[in-house]
Formats: structure tokens, sequence, C-alpha cells
């Protein structure tokens, strides 16, 4: 790997812990739009340069201060001498200020770096999208920054580089990453300080959807672009129309939404919104339809290939550098030729490998089962049926044991059982959970996995022999469109079309997976092998009907390799997980947060009380006061004596709890590392392997 993509991955590994971050501090979110700052406050930026940047960015927040019913979210980036997040997402622009008034220049300018570590607060649910109206209001990032970048890869990069011109490498990662963040979310640059590279980032702007280059003097009109939306929806619900003209529209906006203190700059905004309506509208479908999730790369197509999940390492042959960390992988789809399989490693890189192909061996199965990381769904993960299964026999029947080969960004996995059938299945997608993890090394799951591989030998699992080199069985070739009526558990009718493949309903649209330097799109598909494979962004829909998966299927309706079961993973219609103390809030889920009327707070007890009897069923009714679970951890030494945890490993352990019952977590503590298995009452020292007792007690 190249030191590039070595610094890529780096920062995509921070992104994700920040992502988590994020999502743990939810409540300090306000329901309004999500904006992510990025600041230069590298030595270039001094004097003019971060004096106007503190002045745009002080404007835009007055703004927000001034219309406290939009709640605006505002998380900051900074980068220069270092690159971090210098504020979460929160509403309290009284911190934000402070901080920023507080920020001086010095270091060089890696806004690629910052750009990486922006995912942070994009994707994995870190941020939401707000709906006004017809309109989707995605995280909106917003840049200030002379323009003039240096090396994100070279630790010994100096101001003084950002005076050259960049080279290709440079250019070629940077706009990378701006495309894929683009893709979902405009891009707003501020030019600021002396001499700003305005092509440069007039570029970055552009390679983003509404994406747009500002002078400083536009900060304020930039703080008002909830409004402006806002504006151009009761336009339209008022008038009825799609164009108004301008005492119309004046009157509209004085009149109906009490704005005094608007300019003609936001009348001209709101007629431009109006205008562009329809295609704002089409946009916004094309991403609700999201990705095919039958993309090629994710399916089974040779009979001599191993299945999906099957777990490998590298092999004979290998000649691919340190992509994966010298450690497992699962192999997530068949290439196009055979002996070519689709890898993706447990540090999370993914690329295509031969398996015979002209006899060469990349890799060779191993068996390294994947242990789960912190109770989360993984790829390459023994999973089984959860508390909430309501897929009938498609994973072949009771205590089947399936194996994840692919996640997605709305808290649903992809699973394949033994039977050969594979499906989506909900693992917090609005606090379901269809799967549960397995433990690996448990007796019972290792006992499990050997007879199931015994009976798949013999071929004596239903429909083992499918043809798996795309032959489709005699129910998968009846193409006609067949609708499915049948009565959900309140009694109510639901609908389903195509009964060979469950209609899903899928999440609002999320960008593809990102591709570094030198990988082909156009030769990667869908998927974008060859890349660094990351969560992105997706919020979940308020769906209107609860479509069941019918409990039994039709004779010989068994999965053929290259089919998928589309299960209709259901949202409760006008939930409001964002607002409360969400039991689940940790799943690498985001959500969407709509403008509800007041009478959403008289519902607010009926949804805390019955989240709390889910969890309750769920967690053997683990101690919990307004904050959440409420214990204090202590491990037994080997002379016998019981020791205290730190506080922050008593959070982060009682937080995992929060997150999954039957969760572990890997934690430092004495400058050695150890995975805490609370549900077993154990913690295992990951490098010696000694085994120590825990207990916990309830804090008063």
């Amino acid at each position: 790997m190249d030191l590039i993509n070595q610094c890529e991955v780096m920062w995509l590994e921070q992104a994700k812990s920040d992502a988590r971050k994020h999502i743990s501090l939810r409540h300090q979110k306000g329901r309004g739009a999500c904006n992510l700052f990025i600041l230069d406050i590298s030595e270039s930026m001094e004097g003019e340069g971060i004096r106007s940047l503190k002045r745009g960015v002080i404007d835009i927040l007055d703004e927000y201060s001034k219309h406290p019913e939009l709640d605006e979210n505002v998380a900051v980036i900074i980068f220069g001498e270092e690159t971090k997040f210098l504020h979460y997402y929160s509403n309290d622009y009284a911190a934000i200020k402070h901080s920023i008034e507080n920020l001086e220049c010095s270091g060089p300018s890696p806004l690629t770096a910052a750009l990486f570590l922006a995912l942070g607060g994009l994707f994995n649910g870190s941020a939401h999208t707000q709906i006004v109206g017809e309109f989707l209001l995605d995280a909106r990032v917003v840049v200030f920054t002379d323009g003039r970048l240096t090396d994100f890869s070279n630790e010994n990069a100096t101001e003084q580089d950002g005076y050259c011109i960049p080279n290709n490498l440079m250019l070629a990662a940077l706009f990378s990453i701006v495309r894929n963040i683009g893709k979902d979310h405009p891009i707003y640059c501020f030019p600021v300080g002396n001499n700003p590279d305005h092509a440069l980032l007039s570029a970055i702007s552009s390679e983003s959807f509404d994406g747009r280059l500002l002078e400083i003097n536009k900060a304020r009109w930039f703080g008002r672009c909830s409004l402006h939306y806002r504006g151009a929806d009761v336009c339209c619900k008022v008038t009825n129309q799609s164009r108004v003209g301008r005492g119309v529209l004046r009157n509209v906006v004085e009149t109906v939404m009490s704005w005094k203190s608007y300019e003609e700059d936001d009348l001209d905004t709101i007629d431009e919104i109006l205008y562009n309506k329809r295609k704002i509208l089409a946009k916004q479908e094309k991403k609700r339809e999201g990705p095919n999730p039958n993309d090629d790369n994710f399916k089974e197509k040779y009979s001599t290939a191993p299945k999906l999940g099957t777990r490998v390492r590298r092999g004979p042959d290998w000649t691919q550098d340190n992509q994966d960390s010298e450690g497992p992988g699962t192999i997530v789809g068949h290439g196009d030729s055979d002996g070519l399989v689709y890898i993706q490693w447990d540090n999370g890189i993914g690329s295509q490998y031969g398996y015979g192909y002209k006899g060469i061996y990349d890799v060779v199965v191993c068996e390294e089962p994947r242990y789960p990381e912190d109770g989360l769904a993984a790829v390459g993960c023994f999973v089984r049926r959860g508390p909430d299964w309501k897929w009938g026999d498609q994973d072949g029947g009771a205590g089947s044991i399936g194996t994840v080969y692919r996640t997605m960004d709305n808290a649903t996995v992809y699973v394949r059982w033994p039977c050969g059938r594979k499906g989506n299945y909900r693992f917090g997608y609005d606090g379901k959970f269809d799967i549960d993890i397995c433990d690996p090394f448990s007796p019972t799951v290792i006992k499990a996995v050997t007879e199931q591989e015994a009976l798949q030998n013999l071929g004596s699992i239903e429909n083992s022999s499918n043809d798996i080199k795309g032959n489709f069985n005699g129910v998968y070739e009846r193409k006609e469109q067949i609708i499915v009526q049948k009565k959900d558990s309140d009694g109510q009718t639901t609908r389903r079309i195509n009964s060979e493949e469950n209609d899903i309903e899928t999440d609002y649209g999320f960008p593809d997976n990102f591709t570094p330097i030198g990988a082909d799109d156009e030769k990667c598909g869908r998927l974008n092998f060859c890349s660094v494979v990351i969560s992105s962004c997706s919020g979940v829909e308020d769906l209107s009907s609860d479509n069941d998966y019918p409990d039994k299927h039709s004779e010989g309706t068994a999965c053929e390799c290259n089919n998928v079961y589309e299960n209709n993973l259901l949202v409760t219609k006008n939930s409001f997980p964002g607002n409360i103390n969400s039991l689940f809030k940790n799943n690498l889920t985001s959500f969407w947060h709509k403008e509800y009327p007041n009478s959403i707070h008289e519902n607010l007890q009926d949804i805390r009380e019955e989240t709390w009897n889910t969890f309750s069923r769920e967690s053997d009714n683990l101690e919990m006061n307004d904050s959440g679970i409420n214990r204090s951890w202590q491990w037994l030494d080997s002379t016998g004596a019981w020791i205290d945890y730190p506080e922050h490993v008593n959070s982060l352990i009682n937080q995992r709890l929060m997150q999954r019952p039957n969760a572990s977590v890997v934690i430092a503590y004495n400058n050695q590392s150890y995975r805490v298995v609370p549900h077993k009452l154990l913690q295992i020292n990951l490098e010696s392997k000694e085994k120590h007792t825990i207990r916990w007690k309830i804090v008063k």
C-alpha cells in the first residue's frame, strides 16, 4: 500500500471514531439541519485570513441565533498544525463562538486530511437529513480556506509548500474525497486570506450538488439557507403554485412566515428554489432509490469458488503489499471470471484477488472466524435469528448460523445462510434486531457450524445443490408481477409485488463506497472495490405500511445464489428516535429529523415507555437511570482483590450495553488492552490471553 493510501486509511479510521463520538453526543443536537464547518488555521491564514474566517463563521452563527426555530446543528473541524474536530454537533452557538475566537494560526494546510475527517461528521449516522416540506436538506460542508494545499501524506510538510502548484497525486487524492462527499452533501467554499486560490475552491464546490463558491460578505445569506427552503415550501402550500410573482412572494414571506428582516437576495434565492424545484425533487428521488442491492460484486457465480462469507488469508502467490494488514478477510462476492473473488479484509479494505485464476492463489481459505467488535455486526461475523425475527424459514430453520457478507449504512446487514439463501436483515434499524451476533468460540456455535458444514457436504440441506452458475430455478424464472396481500400483526392489509424478490422500501440513498487514488471506478463497478470500504450517511425514511415477508415460502423457492431476499425493513411512521434518549443511539444509523408540530411532545412519554419495554426484554432488566445504565464495574486481580475500573472505562462499558446488551468492548487500561465481555462477567488480556472475573454494582 503506498503512502497516500496508508494516510487515507488512517484518516478514515479516525473519522469512524469521530462518527461514534457524534452519535454518543446526539442528545446535544438540535432537530435542524446539520452544518459541518472546516476551518483553515494554517500559517498562511495569519492576519486578514483568520480575521475574515472568524467574522464569517460568527456572522453565520448570529443568523442561526436569530432564528432559534431552525435549531441548526454545527460541528467544527480545524486543520493546520493539527487536524481534528474542534466541536461536535450541537446548537450551543455561544460555546462554538468562544472556541472559534481563540483560534491561532500555525502549520501546513492538509485540506485533504480535513475532508477525510469530515466523513466522521457526515457518515455512519453522525449527521441527519432535515425534512422541510418536500425538500430534504442533507448536511452541508462549509470550508473557509485560502486554498493553499499541502501534501497531507507528508508529515514534514511546511506551509511554504502551499505556495507551490499541487502535484497530480495531491489533486487526485483531494478530488477523490471531494467527489465522494459531494455526491450527497453540498460543499460551500469561502475563499479567505491573501490571494486565495479561487479556481481550486470553485472546482471543489462544483463537484457537489448545489455547492457554491461564496465571498465572505455572503456569510449571513448562507446562515439563512434553511429559511430559504422553508419559504419555498410555504409559498407552494399557500399559493398552490410552483412559481409566483415578486409581490406574492414578498407577501408570503412577510405575512405567513412573519419574516421581517429579509433581504432582496433572500427573495431571489427562494424564487430560484421554486424555479428548480422539479430538478431538486428529481435528484432526491434518485437518491431515494439507492444502490442496487444485487450488485454483481456481491454475487455467488461459480461452484468451484468458496461461498460468500468464507474466511481467507493471503496465499502463496500474494503480491499486494500489506493491503490485508497481515490479517484475515471475508469473501463477499465472486469476480467476473472463475477463480476471482472479492474480499473485504477485517481492516476495511476491499479488492479482487485470485483464487485459482490461471493457477494463481493470492488467498487461501482459513478457519479464523471473526470475533464481533463491540457487539456490532461486521463482515465475517456469525449470526443467527434475533429477537425481532419475522422472516419465516428464510434462514433454513431455527438454529441456523449464517455469515454477514455485507453491512449497510442504514443499520442493516446481508447474511448468507448455510442453505444458500441470502437476505438483508435489521441490526439496529428502527431499534429492531432480526439477527443476533454469535460468539464464534462458543462450544455451542462451533458444534452447530460443524454440523451444518457436514450436512452441506452430504448434500442433505434443503436446496444445497442449487446451480450457482447463474441458472435460475423455476420460480425465479417467472418474472410476472405477483401481488400478495396479507394481514400483518396489527390487522392491517399489506402489499408486496414480485414475490420472488421481497419488495424492500429502501432507506434514503447513500453514497457509493469511497475509491482511493488509482482505482478505476468503471472497472470496479458499484461496489468500487480496490478501495477503502467506508460507511456513509443515510437517513431512515418514514414508511407508511408494515409489509411483512410471508412466514412460509412456496415450494421450490429456495435461494438461487444470484438472488437475494430483499426484505421490507420497516420503520414506525412518525417515530422520532433522534429526539429522545434512544436506547439504540449508538448504532451506526442516521435519523431523518422532520419538522413536527408541538403535539409530538404529547406522545413522547408513550415513545419512551415503549422503548423502555423493548430494551428491558432484551437486556435482562439492566438497571438504568435517566442517563442510561448505572453500573460501576470491577475486576478480580490475582490476589483476590476487586479493583475498580476508571470512570472512563465504566462509561464506555455502560455505553456499549446501552447499544447492545450482549456487546463486548475493547478497553485500554494500565498500558494494556483488554476485551471486556460484560454478559459473561469476563475480562481477557488481548496480549497474554489471561482471563479475570468481573462484576458490577448499582451506583445509587
